[in-house]
């Protein structure tokens, strides 16, 4: 288990180099001469992300089924909005919906409500404490189980228990 552990870590770490080398790349245009300044942010970048965001294990199995959901809905998410914005009569019937978030705050939850807005037409407008408030376009579409689908996804990802939120927790 500490192996698989260290291992985590190593890929959590190597994937934020990976990430902020590959911002740098493209905010210098891929300028070779840039490195100079770039080498020394990148690893700063890395630092701060470390401190900012703690490190969460992610099973690479959790995430490899995860891919084909996210390219699956925001496909679906795409198409939805586009056919009714094309539509002669705009069929929608806009709604508010309060979600009772069960993740545990940090990124877990910020993963959720971003990803959120790839529901066929859903945009996360407001947290507060563990309630999630969602804009959907269509009020008569089960929003609710969609919601808990992507959380359950979320869980996985992260192999966390899906718990419902108590007093205590908050």
């Amino acid at each position: 288990m500490t192996g698989q552990l260290t291992l985590n870590r190593l890929f959590s770490l190597l994937l934020r180099v990976g990430l902020f080398g590959v911002l740098w790349w493209l905010l210098t245009e891929g300028q070779p001469g840039a490195w100079w300044v770039g080498i020394p942010a990148v690893l700063l970048a890395t630092l701060v992300s470390l401190f900012m965001v703690p490190h969460m294990a992610i099973r690479i199995s959790a995430l490899l089924r995860f891919i084909p959901f996210f390219l699956r809905y925001s496909f679906a998410g795409g198409l939805d909005v586009a056919c009714r914005a094309l539509h002669p009569r705009l069929p929608i019937t806009p709604v508010l919906v309060d979600y009772s978030l069960k993740l545990p705050r940090g990124l877990p939850r910020v993963l959720m409500m971003n990803m959120v807005s790839l529901l066929p037409g859903t945009l996360s407008a407001q947290i507060d404490n563990d309630v999630l408030r969602v804009h959907a376009l269509d009020g008569n579409s089960d929003i609710t189980r969609s919601l808990e689908t992507l959380e359950v996804r979320v869980m996985e990802l992260f192999s966390l228990a899906l718990t419902p939120i108590t007093s205590e927790r908050r």
